[in-house]
Order: structure tokens, then C-alpha cells, then sequence
């Protein structure tokens, strides 16, 4: 509720994941069918809606949304969406190469410039190769890539202070990484 009036919300099918983003303006909803839907919480309208929705990730501040599905054109290849609850727009992220498959993990750095995106690629060599992808929310483009698993990157923490991030991967390694130099600690 906002204010002194309650708002529902009708979604014809269960919640899985719910989030208030950008000062608690809006309400991000996740549905089991896949349907991410931004509500303003002032009028009880859509901002956005999205179906087919593998993933969902809100940055600590709560002004950006990013989402994931399969592309429509390859079904090992994904399209990642970052929200900005602020005016409405997005921004599309696109790799040139296929994912193994497995769904991308994503996380916001601490100061919410970048969206952290954790993937798997297969090499011309066959090998797997755990890839992070830093991508500049306000420059829209990537800002840079780090290589160093042998599987999936699945999991991230970001230690703001010393600039130090930590992977996990499915090859049961985790890196520590100086992002300054992009090289591991």
C-alpha cells in the first residue's frame, strides 16, 4: 500500500518473486509463468512487462531491473534487459557468441554501474570456459571481461572497498579477482 489506499493487483497466475524498486515506487512481480511486470505503486499501472522471463535480478537501489530470456532465434543464446524504473527505458544486452546453454547469473556492483553477468561458453577447442561480463548501465556498452573457469560462473560477491570480486563456478573453483587490473588475486 501507498499512502492511505491499499492497491491489488490481479495477476491471473501464482507470484514467485516480488521486489519494490526506485524509493518503493514501483513493485517488480515475477509470475510461474515467466511474466516480470513493473507496477507503479502511485496509480496501480503498468510500467513494463515482460514474458518469458528465465531470470530476474533488482540492484540494491532499486532504480534498475535486469532480466534474462532465451533469445527467439537460438535457443542457447540470451537476451539480457536492464530496466530503469526511472523513465521506463531499457537497454538490450547481446553476446556474439552462444552460451552452453545454462541459464546467465546476474548481479549489480555495490555502487550500481554495472551489471555483473556470469556465463558459459563452449571454446572452438570444445573446452568450457566461465566468463564475466561487466556491462556500464549508463554507458550502455561492456565495460569488461574477465576468463579464468573451466564451467559456469553461478555466483558473485563484490567487495566495494578494496575492489576485489569473487566467483564461484559449477568446476567447484572460486577466484578472487583484483578488477583494478583485471587479473586474479
Amino acid at each position: 500500500s501507498t499512502g492511505d489506499s491499499n492497491i491489488f493487483l490481479t495477476l491471473g497466475t501464482g507470484t514467485n518473486t516480488l521486489a519494490f524498486c526506485d524509493d518503493d515506487r514501483y513493485l517488480m512481480v515475477r509470475t510461474e509463468n515467466s511474466l516480470v511486470t513493473i507496477f507503479n505503486l502511485d496509480t496501480g499501472k503498468k510500467l513494463m512487462s515482460q514474458l518469458g522471463t528465465q531470470g530476474v535480478k533488482v540492484c540494491p537501489e532499486g532504480r534498475f531491473i535486469a532480466t534474462h530470456i532465451l533469445s527467439e532465434e537460438k535457443s542457447n543464446k540470451y537476451e539480457i534487459f536492464i530496466w530503469d524504473t526511472k523513465d521506463g527505458s531499457f537497454a538490450l544486452v547481446t553476446f556474439p557468441q552462444e552460451t552452453s546453454g545454462l541459464s546467465p547469473k546476474l548481479e549489480f556492483s555495490p555502487d550500481n554501474t554495472l551489471l555483473l553477468i556470469g556465463t558459459e561458453f563452449v571454446g572452438t577447442d570444445g573446452q568450457k570456459i566461465g566468463r564475466i561480463t561487466a556491462w556500464d548501465i549508463r554507458k550502455k556498452a561492456e565495460a569488461w571481461t574477465l576468463e579464468g573457469h573451466g564451467g559456469s560462473v553461478t555466483c558473485f560477491a563484490y567487495h566495494a572497498k578494496t575492489n576485489i570480486l569473487a566467483s564461484g563456478s559449477r568446476d567447484t573453483t572460486a577466484i578472487l579477482w583484483d578488477v583494478g587490473t583485471k587479473s586474479i588475486k
